[in-house]
């Protein structure tokens, strides 16, 4: 699948694990769950292999990975250690 539908499902899920954690549909108690995640499984799966939030509320561990379309197939050419190809620059 690719990156939009894997997020949107995964966001879900997300979701869906807190609620049920919390045991009630109250926001607070929902935030307070996802703010406590840290999981390889379900969610994680979907998230780089692990889904753990900082003390800013962002994903701990999340890293930019620049991809670029390669004779019609997605490459990705950033960071280094993630790169299956190398950056394709135009030429003039």
């Amino acid at each position: 699948m690719i990156g939009q539908v894997l997020d949107g499902y995964g966001q879900v899920m997300i979701f869906r694990d807190a609620l049920e954690k919390a045991g009630v549909a109250d926001r607070r108690r929902v935030a307070e769950e996802i703010r406590k995640m840290d999981t390889t499984t379900d969610a994680g799966r979907l998230f780089n292999g692990r889904l753990k939030w900082d003390e800013t509320g962002r994903r701990a561990e999340n890293r930019l990975v620049i991809i670029q379309w390669q004779s019609g197939k997605p490459r990705a050419v950033y960071p280094p250690d993630h790169a299956t190809a190398k950056v394709a620059w135009a030429s003039k």
